[in-house]
């Protein structure tokens, strides 16, 4: 880890076992965070034989890491560190929890949404206008520890005859407001909102839908569903009595210039049919 071009380098003198060094070198580590640094920089804890070492913020990264053992005989007694593990010898994890004490690996963490530390990066820059007492919007300000949930509402509304391709053209605008309500206040918020319009949920990192945008799969059910309400309020055609129905086609038996009775409503003019 660098810090301002510096790397985060700690120096111990191996034990007669390996958990006396794990234990050593935890402390070592904290002492160097106060002491060298001036500011805590990394967690550590240790497990028997295992040591971890962890990030203090999910924008951290871990580019290099390298255990070393310094040889003094090398270069004519002049010395230098060898690498003897290093991150590339690890296994990467699919997530924090499968990095244990009884396994070696690593896990690379990814920026939170919704988070305290997202909205003050991202949407609330910590100046002294927001963070000083009683500042402007307090009631705004993020809640540390809480977790927040992002709804985009796309409002239309008709702005009248404003247009300039043809008179009379009538004009909408659509403007796009942004909310983040604490997750435990969402129900109620989607409450809301349901009342005035559909809410459609949308993935962290996903594009949220365009509203102009038709969904097809959802037309296609509003369809199905207008079908079978018109079939069954319709009245039905059965077959027979000189009525023969071959799929979506319905034919009716001719006997010589008149109809069967069952053809009720159809009559024939020159040899066509009319209603």
């Amino acid at each position: 880890m660098i810090l301002k071009g510096k790397p985060f380098a700690v120096d111990f003198v191996w034990k007669t076992s390996a958990a006396e060094v794990a234990k050593a070198l935890e402390k070592t580590i904290k002492k160097y965070n106060v002491l060298v640094y001036g500011d805590k920089l990394l967690n550590v804890s240790y497990s028997g034989t295992y040591i971890t070492i962890e990030a203090t913020t999910e924008y951290q990264r871990f580019r290099k890491v390298n255990l070393e053992k310094f040889d003094e005989k090398a270069h004519l007694g002049m010395g230098e560190y060898n690498v003897v593990r290093s991150l590339e010898n690890l296994t990467k994890k699919d997530s924090n929890a499968e990095v244990t004490a009884t396994e070696e690996g690593y896990f690379v963490g990814k920026e939170g949404f919704g988070t305290y530390s997202f909205l003050l990066h991202n949407l609330r820059l910590p100046t002294s206008a927001r963070t000083r007492a009683f500042g402007i919007n307090q009631d705004e300000t993020p809640i540390v520890g809480a977790k927040y949930n992002q709804y985009t509402i796309h409002y239309c509304a008709n702005r009248g005859v404003l247009g300039l391709n043809a008179v009379g053209d009538t004009v909408k605008s659509v403007t796009t407001h942004v909310f983040y309500v604490k997750s435990d206040l969402a129900s109620d918020f989607e409450a809301a909102l349901a009342k005035i319009g559909t809410v459609l949920a949308v993935a962290p990192g996903t594009k949220t839908p365009d509203p102009g945008i038709v969904n097809v799969e959802t037309l296609s059910q509003e369809v199905a569903q207008l079908k079978t309400q018109v079939a069954a309020k319709q009245d039905k055609l059965t077959a027979g009595n000189g009525i023969n129905i071959a799929g979506n086609t319905a034919s009716v038996k001719i006997d010589g210039d008149t109809l069967t009775a069952s053809a009720k409503g159809l009559k024939v003019t020159d040899g066509k049919f009319t209603e």
